[in-house]
């Protein structure tokens, strides 16, 4: 299991629940930090591989410097790993490398499960009112995520609710533009009751690279909770239970 850290309060809430994961499905937690150069990755690096021998003592860690674009790096060092964590945002200027426009690269360009870490509570700190694990998808074409949120409702030991999402694709009609917008704002509101929401990293091509389905982009920006995406071209068997 991978998590990309800085020194934003975003990174350590990302750190703590990919500890956490890692340790519940007997994964090696990787934790990579991007630095302009490898002499100023120490104190922050240090701190967040302490952080989890001291959470967690038999989780086996690793702290691993990358120097360069940490998207990059994160979406590298994640190709093998049963999933990678990343927090939502970071400070912003040259102390905080995991941006919001970082989330989202490393989104775009994931080929594995990732999760963004959203919402003001980590998943094993339930509200009363929470119910498990949310997939949104569409049933047609979505299958990997069906599987991979059935699992984690399994594992988790919870349960599973669905809200349909339509087709990746933009809808180009005004009808449909109107049925996509309510079926986001249904499904963000959703999010509000979830401890993690699951969803299909549909990605289509842009200007700039990989462009993400206006689905996952809303949730990215607006989830209430957690969320997983999972690559439409990634094995259905795999989840955060199955370690690599």
């Amino acid at each position: 299991m991978v998590v990309g850290v800085d020194d934003s309060v975003a990174s350590v809430r990302a750190l703590d629940m990919a500890a956490r994961e890692a340790e519940h499905c007997g994964a090696l937690l990787e934790i990579v930090h991007a630095v302009p150069a490898l002499d100023r990755a120490g104190p922050i690096l240090e701190s967040a591989v302490s952080r989890v021998m001291e959470r967690h003592p038999e989780l086996p860690v690793t702290g691993t410097p990358v120097v360069g674009d940490p998207a990059r790096a994160l979406v590298r060092r994640g190709r093998n790993a049963v999933l990678t964590v990343v927090g939502h945002r970071g400070l912003g200027g040259a102390a905080g490398l995991l941006l919001g426009s970082v989330s989202l690269r490393v989104a775009a360009g994931a080929r594995g499960p990732l999760l963004v870490v959203r919402g003001s509570r980590l998943p094993g700190e339930r509200r009363p009112e929470r119910r498990g694990v949310l997939l949104g998808a569409d049933e047609a074409t979505d299958a990997e995520a069906a599987v991979y949120a059935f699992r984690e409702a399994e594992r988790r030991g919870t349960a599973l609710r669905i809200r349909q999402t339509g087709p990746p694709a933009p809808a180009r009609s005004r009808a449909g533009r109107r049925r996509a917008h309510d079926r986001r704002r249904g499904l963000l509101w959703a999010t509000g009751r979830a401890d993690v929401v699951v969803v299909p990293a549909h990605r289509r091509p842009g200007p700039f690279g990989p462009r993400l389905s206006p689905v996952a982009q809303a949730l990215l920006r607006r989830s209430h909770c957690p969320v997983i995406l999972v690559p439409v071209t990634a094995p259905a068997h795999r989840s955060i239970g199955t370690a690599a």
